[in-house]
């Protein structure tokens, strides 16, 4: 019986892994990172809609750095998606979705190992503090999760490795673990997404909690 648990579990996250792999690719980006970290843009697909993650990167291709990931900005391409595509969602709900996609697409910027040799520890990481942006680019408006008052950070770190699976690479998740660091210095009243806005604007910096 657990044999067959085991086996539906591995089934349904190949599944899982493979549609959102489908849907993904990585581009060099800009972005001011820590020494010994390279910025680049990984975009996705997320409940319908285009969003891009500018990350800070820290690993090596032999293997021998443990990979740490900084989330420097959430990017919803066109804010049209949350209205349209996937209206029952909220804005948070598509980032911390993105977030956990990107666990998963550590393994094709990183060096991992087979699951049969182990496991390499991933430490992935986003800002507490940050600010709403709206950008109006040639008629599309984009939002954005922007960090600020980089004091405090949500924190997660997890045991990644990959099986072979029918001959594919598949990623494997595990042993999850999430807490936050630091004290924020920003406002603890959250500053919501606003559907109406139609041109440039930035609000305030505000405290996104870590509930995921």
């Amino acid at each position: 019986m657990n044999l067959m648990k085991n086996f539906s579990r591995k089934a349904v996250l190949l599944f899982v892994i493979l549609a959102f792999l489908f849907s993904v690719s990585v581009e060099k980006a800009e972005a001011t990172c820590p020494s010994g970290y390279t910025s680049q843009n990984v975009s996705m697909t997320v409940f319908g809609c285009p969003v891009t993650l500018v990350i800070c990167l820290h690993c090596s291709p032999s293997g021998s750095v443990a990979p740490m990931v900084i989330i420097e900005k959430f990017i919803v391409e066109d804010v049209g998606c949350s209205t349209s595509t996937s209206p029952s969602h909220t804005m948070n709900e598509i980032y911390e979705q993105a977030l956990i996609q990107m666990r998963i697409l550590v393994a094709s910027l990183c060096s991992t190992i087979p699951c049969s040799q182990g496991h390499t520890v991933v430490t992935l990481k986003r800002p507490v503090c940050v600010y709403n942006e709206y950008k109006n680019i040639n008629g599309v408006l984009t939002f954005n999760y922007v960090g600020c008052n980089a004091t405090s950070y949500c924190v997660i770190t997890y045991d990644l490795c990959y099986e072979i699976v029918n001959g594919i690479v598949v990623p494997v998740v595990s042993n999850i673990s999430k807490f936050q660091t630091g004290t924020p210095e920003c406002s603890s009243t959250v500053i919501p997404f606003d559907p109406d806005q139609t041109s440039d604007y930035s609000t305030s910096c505000y405290a996104l909690p870590c509930d995921n």
